[in-house]
């Protein structure tokens, strides 16, 4: 055997050798791009629970604020018709009370030229 053929012999037996464990490095660093890219996705899926959160607090401090807002109206607006009740009805009281001054001067008026010649 010349070592010409011994080398070639010798490339056959690590060539197959050489190719499984290029397939193993290379799945092994599949593995690990696959693992970093998990690593990464749950980063992402923390940051956007942590920002959920704040937002749902967020929401919750708004629909409190957005309830206290509609109750001051209601409230507001309650005392706005009350306000606006009593100033009608001041307004009839004084229409009213105007015609009773006019009754009692047509009626004082009437009676001081009686009352004169007395």
């Amino acid at each position: 055997m010349t070592g010409q053929n011994h080398v070639t012999q010798l490339a056959k037996v690590i060539s197959p050798f050489e190719t499984e464990l290029e397939r193993r490095a290379s799945a092994i660093a599949d593995v690990q791009q696959m693992h970093a890219d998990l690593r990464k996705a749950l980063e992402i899926a923390n940051s956007l629970k942590a920002e959920n959160a704040l937002l749902s607090a967020k929401l919750e401090d708004v629909t409190r604020d957005r309830d206290r807002e509609r109750r001051d109206g209601r409230m507001w607006r309650d005392q706005c018709l009350e306000l606006a009740t009593c100033v009608a009805n001041i307004g009839l009281l004084t229409v009213k009370a105007q015609e009773v001054v006019a009754t009692v001067r047509e009626i004082t008026e009437r009676d001081e030229p009686a009352n004169a010649g007395r």
